[in-house]
């Protein structure tokens, strides 16, 4: 038996977070898979670059936000957000 059970006050620490499972309940079927995965991909690479591009100061996030929400939109963002509704059986 260890000296220090270092797991019980970390999990004492947590638990209160804890309040729903981050687990997916359901996968895509088939027939959205591609679609769902696409859409993650270009998003994913588009949130990518802004955040570089505002981190390194070669943008200006506040004079962005609206144009980047606009081009979320036009990427699919809806669209994937209602495809991982379904996933989840929302």
């Amino acid at each position: 038996m260890e000296a220090y059970q270092e797991t019980v006050p970390r999990d004492a620490l947590y638990e209160p977070y804890l309040t729903e499972n981050i687990v997916p309940t359901g996968w895509p079927n088939l027939d959205n898979a591609e679609e769902l995965s696409e859409l993650q991909t270009a998003i994913k690479d588009y949130v990518s670059q802004c955040q570089a591009k505002w981190v390194s100061g070669q943008s200006d996030i506040n004079a962005d936000w609206d144009g980047y929400l606009a081009q979320l939109d036009k990427l699919g963002l809806q669209r994937l957000l209602e495809l991982k509704g379904a996933v989840k059986g929302e």
